[in-house]
């Protein structure tokens, strides 16, 4: 659809492409998500916080998390301010690839960019400590 609208002299804006990359995301359509965040890099819009974190999380489903962590950096360098939602979905698309020490590192990466853990952040973290039998510690 978002491809189409340029046959009829329609412009996407970024609401659009949004909507378009949550939507991907949450069919399991990864290719397409990224495909629509390239598209978005390519035009005239400008990615934003809410872009990468809907293509972020489109990475979470095929073990996709490098990818995850390769648009976790091309925020920074575009000076792109990552949230707590942009950190929690970094955690979760570890998680779904079973990688476990990665996904506590970004429990620790919080402190560095300022922001505080929220309800999601510390209920993944005790699931994981739970998973690996550390739940004491």
């Amino acid at each position: 659809l978002v491809g189409r609208m340029h046959g009829v002299d329609l412009r996407p804006n970024n609401i659009v492409c949004n909507a378009a990359i949550s939507a991907c995301a949450r069919a399991q359509q990864w290719a397409w998500a990224l495909k629509i965040l390239s598209m978005m890099e390519n035009g005239s819009l400008r990615l934003d916080t809410i872009s990468c974190n809907a293509a972020m999380r489109s990475c979470s489903q095929e073990l996709l998390w490098p990818m995850a962590v390769a648009i976790l950096a091309d925020m920074f360098s575009r000076l792109c301010c990552p949230t707590i939602v942009t950190w929690n979905t970094l955690m979760s698309c570890f998680v779904a690839s079973f990688q476990w020490l990665q996904a506590l590192s970004v429990f620790g990466m919080l402190s560095f960019n300022a922001l505080l853990p929220d309800a999601i952040t510390f209920g993944t973290a005790i699931s994981l400590q739970e998973e690996r039998g550390q739940w004491k510690d």
